[in-house]
């Protein structure tokens, strides 16, 4: 068998290795935990409903990814959420871990 690496944008392909991702996952997960799914969408607005950060995660299982975050420079350091980790060096840049307490 002759394989190659593809890159490309393909939204196909990249559901395919989420979805066998998961269905191994399942495997080792306990039954409580199974169907536990939820998009969460949290944005920093002022009164005006203007933006100034936002995440765009998903909950799944017993742990929460988050996709994206932003927070406007100008609030950047006040304390909307904490890192907890970094990574140094990683790819050349450095990569930053966050939490928030509710």
């Amino acid at each position: 068998m002759d394989l190659y690496i593809s890159q490309e944008l393909n939204q196909a392909d990249k559901n395919y290795i989420r979805n066998k991702m998961v269905e191994f996952n399942l495997m080792y997960f306990p039954d409580d935990l199974k169907g536990r799914y939820q998009e969460v969408n949290l944005y920093l607005k002022n009164g005006d409903g203007q933006i100034f950060g936002g995440i765009i995660s998903e909950i799944c299982w017993n742990w929460m990814e988050v996709e994206y975050l932003f927070v406007d420079e100008q609030l950047r350091r006040l304390g909307y959420f904490e890192v907890y980790g970094v990574i140094q060096n990683a790819g050349g840049h450095t990569h930053y871990y966050l939490k928030k307490d509710f």
